[in-house]
């Protein structure tokens, strides 16, 4: 089973451990898409990449630290026929040389980074639209790092636009943090 839930060209879905498509209706209810870029860190089957192309968006980057998520993203975007607009990066967050776009989306990614906070703030700098999506409590890797509200706000440097989605999927909660500059 897919990590990701994916969306199909036929608007049929391909089932994953998380409701990635729900989520991305959430975010597409506060962020209009259209025309613009997006860089998906933390991809993995790129379904929120895929989900803002089919929302207008005019190019999706995908960031993942796994070759075999990268592929599986590839045979999706095949699918779609969106090639010629997008780009996937095997990298790890921390390890990223940022190319400018329009929107961040960080997807369950925080909790593994390294020095988070530093990465997050360097990573964000320059861009007006951030998403965070990631758990706040009840997953095996909780060890990592799991910001509060008021942690995420003093990194980006400003008050968030906040939404959040909660689901029981995995017995765990996760945050859809939305912030505006």
């Amino acid at each position: 089973m897919n990590y990701q839930t994916v969306p199909l060209p036929d608007g049929k879905e391909l089932a994953g451990l998380f409701p990635t498509i729900d989520w991305f209706k959430e975010i597409a209810k506060h962020i209009d898409f259209s025309n613009k870029s997006i860089l998906d860190i933390g991809c993995c089957q790129f379904s929120y990449g895929i989900s803002a192309l089919n929302s207008g968006a005019s190019y999706a980057i995908g960031i993942d630290c796994d070759q075999q998520r990268l592929e599986e993203s590839k045979h999706y975007i095949d699918l779609w026929g969106y090639n010629e607009k997008t780009k996937l990066i095997n990298s790890k967050a921390e390890e990223l040389s940022v190319p400018h776009t329009d929107i961040i989306l960080f997807s369950n990614v925080i909790h593994w980074m390294d020095n988070a906070e530093y990465h997050i703030a360097r990573i964000v700098k320059n861009t007006k639209i951030v998403v965070f999506i990631y758990r706040v409590r009840g997953y095996e890797h909780d060890t990592g790092y799991l910001p509060t509200l008021d942690e995420l706000n003093n990194v980006i440097g400003s008050k968030a636009n906040v939404h959040e989605v909660i689901s029981d999927t995995l017995e765990q909660n996760i945050r859809l943090s939305i912030y505006i500059q």
